[in-house]
């Protein structure tokens, strides 16, 4: 996996290409969810079921990278 380490305020963070992806499917989530609240657009169910599909998968995401850093 291609991965870049950068140094901010003396702490090593682990940029990857995979983390990049995963914020950009929140970014959407939060764009659709944000149309639907402020704009009142219309939401439908295939919306709802993508947004919990890419929440559940950021968050088990999350969780390996938790458990196994270094992975």
């Amino acid at each position: 996996m291609w991965c870049t380490l950068k140094k901010h305020r003396s702490v090593c963070i682990l940029y990857c290409a995979t983390r990049y992806n995963m914020m950009g499917h929140i970014k959407f989530c939060l764009t659709v969810l944000g149309g639907v609240l402020l704009f009142e657009d219309p939401f439908h169910v295939n919306q709802g079921v993508g947004i919990i599909l890419t929440v559940l998968g950021v968050t088990a995401y999350a969780h390996v990278k938790v458990q196994y850093p270094l992975v």
